[in-house]
């Protein structure tokens, strides 16, 4: 009975020891990335308002220009949203909203909108999908095939 007492605590040491180990590398491992993913994530995103807003509607740091949207059923967004304001000399001149498109045929599509100030569409791009691969790649610019 001692023997078995004796294993069990050593088997449960020994998963704690590597509970701990496997927790800190996790951790150690975010700690290091997460700076340089926030930053790939920006970038990207600047990337995407950049094919959606033209140059020359914007003179500020349209990323860092936001404004937090609540919930509507305008935008389709069942949670709070970014709009990215751009201005020009000062002035408003664009902003771009996350909108969701509740209608794809495999579910909803996310998708951002730049909107100038006459109320003019400027560009809209596909964020997010999960429509069949091949038929709903016309509609994802970095899937297009023309």
């Amino acid at each position: 009975m001692k023997r078995l007492t004796k294993a069990t605590v050593r088997t449960a040491l020994n998963l704690l020891f590597f509970a701990v180990i496997g927790t800190a590398i996790l951790a150690s491992t975010f700690m290091l990335t997460h700076d340089l993913i926030a930053q790939s994530e920006e970038a990207e995103k600047l990337k995407l308002i950049n094919q959606v807003v033209p140059a020359t509607l914007f003179d500020n740091e349209l990323i860092k220009d936001t404004l937090l949207i609540p919930a509507s059923p305008q935008l389709g967004t069942d949670r709070d949203s970014t709009a990215y304001r751009g201005r020009l000399n000062g002035q408003p001149s664009v902003v771009v909203l996350e909108t969701i498109a509740p209608d794809g045929y495999s579910g909803k599509i996310g998708m951002i909108v730049a909107i100038n100030q006459a109320g003019v569409i400027t560009g809209a791009r596909v964020v997010w999908h999960k429509e069949t691969p091949g038929l709903g790649d016309y509609i994802d610019p970095k899937k297009d095939r023309n």
